[in-house]
């Protein structure tokens, strides 16, 4: 698997079944959608209803800006 990096604390509050609309409870980061595949296997929030530590990829997280 590739590396991950956190973005903080966050909840899934929506799931389209390809992506997760995450709300970060941290304030650092607007709602975002994040395909799921982007996803790290060390994220604690993976499906609608999850909270904890949000992980996406590395490669996501900086073609869109967040490292």
């Amino acid at each position: 698997m590739s590396e991950g990096v956190s973005l903080g604390k966050g909840r899934c509050i929506d799931d389209s079944g390809r992506a997760l609309r995450i709300e970060f409870t941290d304030g650092e980061h607007h709602p975002m959608w994040i395909p799921q595949s982007q996803i790290h296997a060390d994220s604690e929030v993976y499906k609608e209803g999850h909270e904890g530590n949000v992980v996406i990829t590395l490669w996501w997280a900086g073609e869109h800006g967040l490292v």
